[in-house]
Parts: structure tokens; C-alpha cells; sequence
């Protein structure tokens, strides 16, 4: 029941901030069609709901950081982006999680799953799980946990502002090798 509840309070405070950080996200639009290589994808997202529009956008996103696609990463990602544990500690703001991915990161496997999108007017949260392996630094790590990230959308384009993470017992993270 606390969980439930320290969840809730974190869930609340999150969409409060990003409300407020709303208006410094107009000036990094890109153009959707800049971002997708394929026709086919950006029909399939503008067709659907929006609940399934986000889990889309979440499953574009996390193939972008595959693959190591610049364009789609910059244009699915606040300027504003902060990737934090699920108590607010050791937080990575764009740049540093940019340049740890494109020089740092060597992923083997990555996994998400059950995607769930809740949205709350133009502010959204999608919760998922993940299974990740590779290198930091040629350092290995093995992790597994859950995640939630906040979206916020602005002139009809969803952008993700922040990621939540928490791991699994047994996981072995970037910083706990």
C-alpha cells in the first residue's frame, strides 16, 4: 500500500513539473517526417489512438537508441530530458546519456514490455518493463526492472521529458558493476 502511494505522490509531482516545463519545449519541434525513414510508420502512428500512438512512439524511441539514430532520438527527446532512479537520485540529463550511448554503451540485447500509456491532457506516462545487457565502458552489466517515462506533448507532438527507472534484485547496472 505505501508503494502504491509514494508512486501516486512521485506520478503527480512528475505531471505538476512538466506542466510548467511545457513552454520551453515549443522551440525543439522537428519534423515528423525527419524522424521516420518510412512512410509506413509514420501512417501507422498518425492512424492510431493516441494511448497507442505513445506505446508506438515508446517502442520508435528505444529502437532509435539501438540503432544509434541521432535524428529520431533528438526528435523524440526534450532538450529537457532527465533520466533518474525512482528516487530523484544520480540524475542524466540529454547530453550525458547522448554521449554515453553513442561512445560509451555497447547493448547486446534489449527487451520492453507490457507497454502501458496513461495520459492526463498533454501530459502522459508510460510505464513498461525491460531486460538490457552489454557493456559501459567494456564493463558488462545484466539489468532488469521497470520503467516510467513522461511524456509531454506540445502542438500535437508527444516528446519524452524524463525516465524513471528501478531495477529488479540481482541486477547488474552501470553503477553497480
Amino acid at each position: 500500500m505505501t508503494k502504491k502511494i509514494v508512486f501516486f505522490a512521485f506520478c503527480m509531482f512528475s505531471n505538476i513539473y512538466l506542466l510548467s516545463a511545457k513552454q520551453s519545449i515549443k522551440n525543439s519541434i522537428f519534423n515528423l517526417n525527419d524522424a521516420f525513414n518510412t512512410s509506413e510508420s509514420i501512417h501507422f502512428i498518425a492512424d492510431s489512438t493516441e494511448k497507442e500512438k505513445l506505446e508506438q512512439l515508446s517502442k520508435a524511441w528505444m529502437n532509435a537508441m539501438i540503432s544509434h539514430d541521432t535524428s529520431t532520438l533528438k526528435y523524440l527527446m526534450s532538450p529537457e530530458y532527465k533520466l533518474q532512479r525512482w528516487d530523484g537520485s544520480t540524475p542524466v540529463y540529454l547530453s550525458t546519456w547522448l554521449d554515453n550511448l553513442l561512445n560509451h554503451i555497447k547493448i547486446v540485447k534489449f527487451e520492453q514490455s507490457n507497454i502501458y500509456a496513461q495520459i492526463h491532457g498533454d501530459v502522459a506516462l508510460v510505464t513498461s518493463l525491460y531486460s538490457w545487457e552489454g557493456t559501459f565502458n567494456d564493463h558488462p552489466f545484466d539489468s532488469k526492472g521497470y520503467i516510467v517515462d513522461t511524456w509531454v506533448r506540445n502542438n500535437n507532438h508527444w516528446q519524452v521529458i524524463s525516465r524513471t527507472n528501478g531495477t529488479f534484485t540481482g541486477s547488474k547496472t552501470l553503477d553497480n558493476k
